[in-house]
């Protein structure tokens, strides 16, 4: 009994650490529909330039290994939602089914949620994506 409680206590002390950890740093995600735009990079690599000029740590699915399976990248991509609080969803991806099931994972996560657009002019900046 005494083994169990102290690996719940431990698993605890783990998680309020990776809680912290989140809280302290912005750590962004990056939505936005891939499939059917044959430029997505060049617009992901924008926006993470652009969100690690402001200070975010940034995660960027458009640099997923080619050849995968689609139920592939969207595991690879649910992963990297899970170390993120913050997602910036970029102009389109109201018509992307995947951009719609990772934010359905930002909303579970408690994430802040940003339309990029909006975001970026927010800032001050002129529209380049």
């Amino acid at each position: 009994m005494d083994n169990v409680l102290e690996s719940i206590q431990e698993k605890i002390k783990e998680l309020i650490e990776v809680f912290n950890c989140k809280q302290e740093r912005k750590v962004a995600y990056i939505a936005g529909p891939m499939t059917s735009d044959p430029n997505y990079k060049s617009k992901f690599d924008l926006a993470e330039g652009i969100l690690k000029s402001a200070g975010y740590i940034v995660y960027n699915p458009a640099w997923q290994p080619q050849g995968l399976k689609y139920e592939e990248y969207m595991a690879v991509s649910g992963k990297m939602l899970d170390c993120c609080n913050h997602i910036f969803l970029l102009d389109g991806w109201e018509k992307s089914p995947g951009v719609k099931t990772e934010l359905k994972k930002a909303i579970e996560n408690n994430m802040e949620i940003h339309d990029f657009l909006r975001w970026h002019e927010s800032q001050g900046a002129e529209r380049q994506i």
